[in-house]
């Protein structure tokens, strides 16, 4: 080889453009970062709050007395609160999935509770649907419930309601007593509808 046949292979070996490793070359960047967004978006825990979601059973049984105060607030979407001639108190219903639903009977040193409180909370604010609840308490006992859209229907109840609601509805079947906790501005503005009471 003479020195004109060397320094041409010397100027291509110059001139040919270097391998660049493939994780340094700026589509494999771009395809990194596409597949590592749509991999996170797919890991992404189903929304609970979402119609037609999957929803647990919740139950709490409690004696309590025939004029307890009862207390529920929440993400509640519906709640039927049924007054009976039994001193205990029972709430049933359905949550979405990984939602709180929590609360108690308030202490007392001996004999059944004078006193509940409940609460529902979302893991987040824009949820479709809430809890779907029904109480069961003391015909005379008195009930206080306070949520942002919801359907609430009372049958049965003779003690004293206080229904606090943005939107949503409000059905009274039955003859709470008087006084202020009854009046329907309670309800921000929701209407309240007054049935027949169905007791005779």
């Amino acid at each position: 080889m003479n020195y004109l046949e060397a320094t041409m292979i010397l100027e291509r070996s110059a001139m040919r453009p270097r391998c660049q490793p493939i994780w340094r070359k700026p589509s494999f960047v771009v395809a990194i970062a596409v597949l590592s967004a749509s991999a996170a978006s797919g890991q992404k825990s189903p929304d609970a709050s979402k119609k037609g979601a999957v929803r647990v059973p919740i139950e709490r049984r409690a004696g309590v007395t025939a004029d307890a105060s009862i207390r529920l607030g929440g993400a509640i979407s519906s709640l039927r609160i049924i007054g009976w001639d039994r001193d205990s108190l029972v709430i049933t219903g359905t949550v979405p999935m990984g939602w709180m639903f929590d609360g108690g009977i308030a202490k007392v040193e001996s004999g059944p509770g004078r006193g509940a409180k409940y609460f529902v909370e979302a893991p987040t604010d824009g949820y479709v649907e809430g809890a779907d609840l029904e109480v069961r308490m003391p015909a005379r006992a008195r009930f206080w419930a306070k949520s942002g859209s919801a359907n609430i229907a009372v049958s049965g109840v003779t003690g004293g309601l206080d229904l606090n609601i943005v939107g949503g509805s409000v059905t009274v079947s039955s003859t709470p007593s008087p006084g202020p906790s009854n009046a329907p501005s309670k309800t921000n503005g929701t209407p309240v509808s007054r049935m027949p009471s169905s007791r005779g």
